[in-house]
């Protein structure tokens, strides 16, 4: 069996003052190229930084939603919304060529996203739902 490192202590975050911290932070550079600085000490200055920023959490609103959940939000299809995608019509981010869709919810909210919504429950003979026998595969236990 292989041996483990030991693991160090977490960090503890340091008791500068406010005014000892700015100072530090325009001296940063300076001690950061320093020849005398090792990786060491610049691994501390990161866990120290880490542990002092302040996230600013959103309102939970995710700003980017696969297709399977834009497509549930647009109340139509995964193919009709692909497919509007695929030509254009609505604005969708296709990274990887076997990767997901992915679209910003401020573009689901725009006209565009409307007129596809419109379009895709108007066509009878292409419903925008699945078909109410339809069985899924997967259940969830939730």
């Amino acid at each position: 069996m292989a041996s483990r490192a030991p693991s160090l202590p977490p960090p503890r975050p340091s008791s500068l003052a406010a005014r000892d911290a700015a100072a530090l932070g325009t001296d940063l550079r300076t001690v950061w190229e320093a020849p005398t600085t090792d990786a060491r000490l610049k691994k501390r200055v990161v866990r120290t930084v880490i542990l002092e920023v302040v996230a600013e959490i959103d309102d939970g609103a995710e700003p980017w939603l696969n297709l399977t959940n834009a497509a549930r939000l647009l109340g139509v299809t995964t193919k009709t919304l692909r497919l509007a995608a695929e030509a254009g019509s609505i604005e969708g981010v296709h990274p990887l060529p076997d990767g997901p869709w992915i679209f910003a919810c401020a573009e689901l909210g725009k006209p565009p996203a409307q007129q596809l919504t419109q379009r895709a429950r108007q066509n009878p003979k292409y419903p925008t739902g699945s078909h109410p026998d339809q069985q899924n595969l997967f259940t969830s236990e939730a």
